[in-house]
């Protein structure tokens, strides 16, 4: 965002619907977790957020990184569907168009489904509560399990915020991308 927010261009809503669709994820995804949801801004100039309350570290992993998994299937979907419909169109232009905006959608749900630095530090928290827990539980089986478990976790939220974070960051960006203009 930052280099289009340097051209005067609001990421937010040139693909709002990857941020509806990421609000949306942890919407659902709170209902199911069984959360009381207080507060849904599904857009906003600024971005979109969920507030509810606080459920078990593991439900609370799955809320936060719900646009993850919902917003890659979404993105493969209306991708695949709107590079058939392209592939497909000739010289149709209705056809054409059709399938640009199925590109763009898929686009707009795969650039969302990246958790975003609040989702990884919610998540981070969560895993750790519920490692905690887990670990000093009263079940011995519970706790052999998240010995083996949640080390596996750990590594793949590390891997999310190792290739995440860099890239959401201004100064990463200016690196990236030397010119003057940004």
């Amino acid at each position: 965002g930052y280099v289009l927010g340097r051209l005067g261009i609001n990421f937010h809503y040139l693909l709002f619907p990857g941020l509806v669709m990421h609000e949306l994820a942890h919407y659902v995804f709170a209902l199911l977790a069984g959360a009381r949801v207080f507060e849904v801004v599904l857009w906003s100039p600024r971005g979109g957020h969920v507030v509810h309350t606080r459920v078990r570290g593991s439900s609370s992993v799955i809320i936060a990184l719900a646009p993850l998994f919902a917003g890659n299937v979404l993105a493969a979907i209306f991708l695949q569907d709107g590079f058939n419909v392209l592939r497909s169109a000739g010289i149709d232009a209705g056809t054409t168009l059709w399938g640009l905006a199925l590109v763009w959608l898929g686009f707009s749900f795969a650039v969302y489904s990246f958790p975003s630095k609040p989702d990884l530090r919610v998540s981070k928290s969560a895993l750790e509560r519920s490692f905690r827990m887990k670990l000093f539980g009263d079940s011995f089986l519970q706790k052999i399990a998240s010995l083996f478990v949640y080390p596996l976790l750990f590594v793949f939220h590390g891997l999310l915020v190792l290739f995440i974070v860099p890239f959401s960051t201004n100064r990463t960006l200016r690196l990236a991308c030397p010119c003057a203009m940004c």
